[in-house]
């Protein structure tokens, strides 16, 4: 979940006021999945909702070993930019 995610992965990267805005608005502006996927899809019906999470699946599953490949390139060529925004 995306509230779990943030801890890890941004916020090593935030100062102390975006650490802040993330902590008070993230968990009071997430909508639940449902309401969530069903923004998302073409209509609230079970089956564009499925398609879209299907959808989503297929994105990630594109873009996990190219964003894999980006971050050991950016490692190798000392490119990782670590300081905090």
């Amino acid at each position: 979940p995306c509230l779990a995610a943030y801890p890890k992965e941004l916020e090593p990267y935030h100062g102390w006021t975006l650490r802040r805005v993330y902590r008070l608005g993230l968990p009071r502006g997430m909508l639940p999945r449902q309401a969530f996927l069903a923004r998302l899809a073409a209509s609230e019906s079970d089956a564009d909702v499925q398609a879209a999470v299907e959808d989503m699946r297929a994105l990630v599953a594109v873009w996990t070993p190219l964003l894999r490949e980006w971050r050991r390139t950016f490692v190798e060529l000392d490119l990782e930019d670590s300081r905090r925004v």
